[in-house]
């Protein structure tokens, strides 16, 4: 599997992008340590305003569905993103 071509959040494709290339992001494997949940949307204008949301993740996972779940995503949506459009 080349960089890149992965799903987000899969840890053994960073660490092999670490070690292979291309050489434009991380060069090195992530941490284990806390975690920040960001979620945004946007297109070619640019980000909704005010659609912004980030969080410290509650657990180390690298399962980031364990903090950011349906109830979460929906909220998201309910409160930040849909009343910016």
């Amino acid at each position: 599997m080349r960089c890149g071509a992965g799903r987000a959040g899969d840890a053994s494709l960073a660490y092999r992008c670490a070690i292979d290339g291309p050489t434009k992001g991380i060069k090195k494997p992530l941490s284990k340590g806390n975690r920040l949940v960001i979620v945004h949307a946007g297109g070619e204008a640019g980000f909704v305003p005010n659609a912004l949301l980030t969080f410290k993740a509650g657990t180390k996972s690298d399962d980031y569905h364990d903090n950011m779940n349906s109830e979460n995503y929906e909220r998201w949506l309910r409160t930040k993103l849909i009343p910016n459009l």
